[in-house]
């Protein structure tokens, strides 16, 4: 009984062993039912700011550009409201899709536990036309 059970927790250990960083983006356990892709805003300690349709990261304007059009304009949710900052507890990550405007995320269910992550995205394959690496922003903060 012991040895199935060895194997099943180490695999799970190597899948974990790195926490996901900002910008990562990560597919996490939303219910017992669905697992969301996000893309990780911030980390445990980091305060962030929504202001005029921005991110605000320890007090930086967040530079989202390799990701988001900039015309894209970045509504409150019922977590996050306009004006307000919150830090990140010991443990969570703040996480929002790409497709802002109908993205359901932090913003609304508030920062997810860093043990509900399954996995890091490196590759977009659907749509085919949009078949490509996904690389990670470098964030100057």
């Amino acid at each position: 009984h012991r040895d199935l059970h060895y194997p099943l927790r180490r695999q799970r250990q190597m899948c974990i062993r790195d926490r996901p960083e900002r910008g990562d983006v990560v597919v996490f356990k939303h219910s017992e039912t669905e697992d969301y892709i996000k893309r990780v805003i911030a980390i445990s300690g980091d305060s962030i700011l929504l202001r005029d349709g921005k991110f605000y990261l320890n007090g930086v304007l967040l530079d989202e550009s390799a990701y988001l059009d900039p015309s894209i304009y970045t509504n409150k949710g019922s977590y996050l409201d306009e004006g307000e900052e919150i830090v990140i507890p010991e443990g969570m990550i703040f996480v929002c899709g790409d497709n802002r405007p109908k993205s359901y995320d932090s913003r609304f269910f508030g920062p997810i536990p860093v043990q509900d992550v399954k996995a890091k995205i490196w590759l977009r394959y659907y749509p085919f036309d949009k078949f490509t690496l996904i690389k990670d922003p470098d964030y100057q903060l």
